[in-house]
């Protein structure tokens, strides 16, 4: 979601073994469209250097924010969602 950078997404659970991962678009340049994708770093300790192709959207409430909605399965997305159950408010900042 960035070039040159990196920048904080903030995990929500939506229920049924999925989450969402909101990012503010700060560049002018980019916006979703169909079919677009993006790789995400998960940059913690745990999963550090790991990369995973998503298909991105634009939020329809706020144009400056892209969202992916991520089915919970094995690996990465299960630690994700496993940080999050630990959440007391289902929410987790990366």
């Amino acid at each position: 979601m960035s070039l040159f950078g990196s920048q904080e997404a903030e995990i929500t659970d939506v229920g049924q073994d999925t989450f969402k991962v909101s990012v503010v678009n700060k560049t002018k340049w980019f916006a979703p469209f169909p079919g677009a994708f993006a790789y995400l770093y998960f940059i913690t300790p745990a999963l550090f250097l790991q990369s995973h192709p998503f298909t991105v959207f634009q939020s329809i409430k706020n144009k400056n924010q892209a969202l992916i909605f991520i089915k919970t399965k094995t690996g990465v997305t299960k630690r994700i969602k496993e940080k999050i159950d630990t959440t007391s408010d289902g929410k987790l900042k990366l």
